[in-house]
């Protein structure tokens, strides 16, 4: 699980140090593409070991963030995503190098490089996370990362408006589904479950003594809570 975190560091730092080289086209590409086949190859290992027939990988360390702890695992499912991740990936970074080149001039090849690798780190955290803050985080970070590199060439108003309509699903999806989301309003759950058991409508009987005959008549307050006898279709209060 460590060769998989250490991976996920060199994705971050090769991001980090191609945007800090950013006035090198150079450097900045050879850092950009050197972070992300470092990371991939390190993140590639564990993966292919889990799905070899080797032990689950976890590690889960304490922290201050609410709602559990840092929890990462690799499982068979998680490796089978984490293949086409690393492996794809360090591909694109390869072939980006070349292709990069034609924007040179025109655009900022560290920034780019940034977002790639960032992008990277954040998929494969998305898919090793056990802890639904840490899940949200690294989904959050690579829908925004996905963003930028989508809109690269955001001086076009098309590549603007494809950005935006790119963004939106992946920002508003996770939320909507989220657990939290439902309990918003912070009532408590025996209350949720006894309004959903009450009756819409529901009315309620009550019974006055009557000056004239001294004798008790039941009154109904709503229709909704008598029910009627169909012979003689008087309305009785059910109590």
């Amino acid at each position: 699980m460590l060769l998989l975190l250490l991976g996920v560091g060199f994705l971050v730092a090769g991001g980090v140090a191609a945007l800090l080289a950013q006035g090198s086209p150079r450097w900045s590409t050879l850092l950009g593409v050197g972070g992300a086949v470092a990371g991939c190859v390190l993140g590639l290992i564990p993966a292919a070991g889990v799905l070899l027939g080797q032990p689950v990988r976890s590690l889960r360390v304490a922290w201050d963030v609410p709602y559990g702890a840092f929890f990462v695992q690799i499982d068979p499912l998680s490796a089978f995503f984490l293949l086409p991740i690393f492996g794809l990936s360090a591909l694109a970074a390869i072939y980006g190098a070349e292709y990069m080149r034609a924007y040179r001039d025109e655009e900022s090849a560290g920034l780019s490089w940034f977002f790639f690798d960032l992008l990277l780190a954040s998929m494969a955290m998305v898919v090793v996370a056990r802890n639904a803050v840490l899940f949200l985080v690294a989904w959050e970070v690579m829908a925004l990362t996905s963003f930028f590199l989508v809109t690269f060439q955001d001086e076009e108003e098309s590549v603007r408006s494809a950005g935006w309509t790119y963004l939106s699903p992946p920002i508003s999806g996770p939320r909507a589904s989220s657990p939290c989301s439902s309990c918003s309003a912070g009532a408590p759950a025996h209350s949720i479950s006894t309004a959903s058991r009450r009756p819409r409508g529901s009315g309620s009987c009550s019974s006055s003594p009557s000056s004239a005959s001294g004798r008790r008549r039941a009154s109904c307050r709503s229709t909704s809570g008598c029910r009627r006898r169909t012979p003689r279709r008087r309305r009785t209060c059910r109590r």
